[in-house]
């Protein structure tokens, strides 16, 4: 059940591996449960990892975890290298503090891979949106674009045995 007091809300972006331009569960249709997501593609490729795989099969403990998380996809082609549209993403968290009883104190940015990425960059761009935020990893951004983290609170993780952006790049 939704709570009627404004509170956290945390936002999660999937990495390149969760993306695919079709919003759609099998079927092509808008609501689908963790069972019916074999295949992973549509919307199920983004309930893949995260926070969306303890609620895709029932982990999710509301008492450890009493906030609202919410997950947009990047509508673009799977395993797609092209960066988050940061212009969507301010629309889609406009859309979530009209709809939800959110604190917008209270909101935490977090990602992984070209989510991490992307977490660094909305930050960049929007650096008082989010209260904190934990890309992971990190990844790249205009060195300049640092000086606008002033106003939020970081925790940054980067595996070194991660195969795909080495640590010395993030």
């Amino acid at each position: 059940a939704l709570r009627s007091e404004p509170g956290d809300v945390l936002v999660f972006l999937p990495g390149i591996g969760e993306y695919d331009s079709d919003s759609a569960c099998p079927g092509d249709v808008d609501w689908c449960t963790w069972q019916e997501c074999n295949n992973g593609d549509g919307l199920c490729r983004n309930l893949t990892w995260g926070p969306q795989l303890l609620m895709r099969t029932n982990a999710w403990d509301d008492e450890a975890r009493p906030f609202i998380m919410v997950s947009p996809q990047n509508p673009v082609t799977t395993f797609s290298q092209q960066e988050w549209d940061l212009d969507d993403l301010d629309a889609f968290f406009e859309f979530v503090l009209a709809n939800y009883p959110v604190d917008p104190r209270r909101m935490y940015l977090t990602g992984m891979s070209q989510g991490g990425r992307g977490t660094m960059q909305y930050v960049a761009a929007h650096p008082r949106r989010f209260t904190a935020a934990v890309p992971a990893p990190g990844g790249q951004v205009n060195f300049a674009a640092s000086c606008e983290f002033a106003d939020t609170a970081f925790w940054v993780f980067h595996g070194d045995k991660d195969d795909m952006v080495p640590v010395d790049r993030s």
